[in-house]
């Protein structure tokens, strides 16, 4: 076997393991541990913090959003909750009434639900307001990088065995 048949091999099994992994990795409802759910001056936080089930690994590329519930029963928009590493996802809004004040968080992926509740002694006046969109917090690494860079490790192999090819036939 020639040493590029032989580097085309093993970018490729490196590929497969790379996507094998992957995809073997990360199953299961999502379970939730909610590590802070308080008010202050009207501010309330929630810091969920989202693993798998079946592996128990952290779910870093989950999609959350809560649906708060006043005290009154009135429900409010959905607030999609920001991602932070390691799996833990954050939600700050403000609270325009006391009470226990209920949030639905909901996962789109992987597929699940939960309830927090959270009671609120002072309010801050305003209305409630959604936070940021999700997005991987500084020092996060989004989960399509390492697939890429094999993938693309791959490319190169193969670009670089093609050229060699085409240089010998024209010797």
């Amino acid at each position: 076997m020639s040493r590029i048949r032989a580097l085309q091999v093993v970018l490729l099994t490196l590929v497969v393991m790379a996507f094998a992994t992957d995809a073997a990795a990360h199953t299961g409802a999502p379970v939730f541990d909610v590590q802070e759910a308080s008010a202050r001056g009207g501010t309330i936080r929630l810091e969920v913090g989202v693993t798998y089930s079946l592996d128990g690994d952290a779910a870093e590329g989950a999609f959350l959003t809560a649906v708060p519930v006043a005290p009154d029963g009135r429900t409010r928009a959905a607030i999609d909750l920001t991602r932070r590493p390691n799996g833990v996802y954050v939600l700050e809004t403000e609270a325009d009434s006391v009470g226990r004040w209920t949030f639905q968080i909901t996962s789109r992926f992987p597929s699940g639900s939960t309830e927090v509740q959270v009671d609120v002694t002072e309010t801050a006046g305003a209305a409630t307001r959604p936070s940021a969109r999700s997005r991987p917090e500084e020092g996060g690494r989004p989960e399509w990088v390492v697939p890429a860079v094999v993938a693309g490790a791959l490319l190169i192999g193969l670009a670089a065995s093609v050229i060699r090819r085409q240089r010998r036939r024209l010797r």
